[in-house]
């Protein structure tokens, strides 16, 4: 019995040892890493587009990320661009010059497995959800 109990106890523990790697992964708050999801655009005069975003951030060891995000426009137009992505505490920001169109400016909540937000271009702005892939 008393060999029965301690096979047991030392099961238990190589279960919770081998499995801690796996939750302090999963609850990180480090917004490294590659990201899917969409964009939006805030309805103008009843008409709104939407399309896919996806994101790579990857750390500069300053507090700040190297974003590569690409998606598309109208279903079949796409692009990708780079930007730096600046971390403070939860939130993350960039903005990207567009020549003589100004700027485009995104801000994003980091929550764990998501980040969601918006963003600004000229006169349009709109939403973009993104969550770990």
């Amino acid at each position: 019995m008393s060999s029965t109990r301690n096979l047991f106890a030392v099961v238990c523990l190589a279960l919770f040892f081998a499995m801690l790697p796996m939750s302090t992964t999963l609850t990180a708050q480090e917004p490294a890493g590659r990201w899917a999801g969409r964009w939006t655009t805030y309805k103008e005069n009843g008409r709104g587009h939407q399309g896919t975003l996806r994101a790579n951030l990857k750390p500069n060891g300053d507090g700040t990320y190297q974003g590569t995000f690409a998606g598309r426009f109208a279903v079949v137009v796409p692009y990708v661009y780079r930007a730096t992505v600046v971390q403070e505490g939860d939130m993350l920001y960039s903005t990207k010059r567009l020549g003589p169109m100004g700027s485009y400016e995104m801000q994003l909540q980091h929550n764990p497995g998501s980040l969601s937000g918006g963003w600004s271009a000229g006169k349009s702005s709109g939403g973009i959800q993104l969550y770990r892939r």
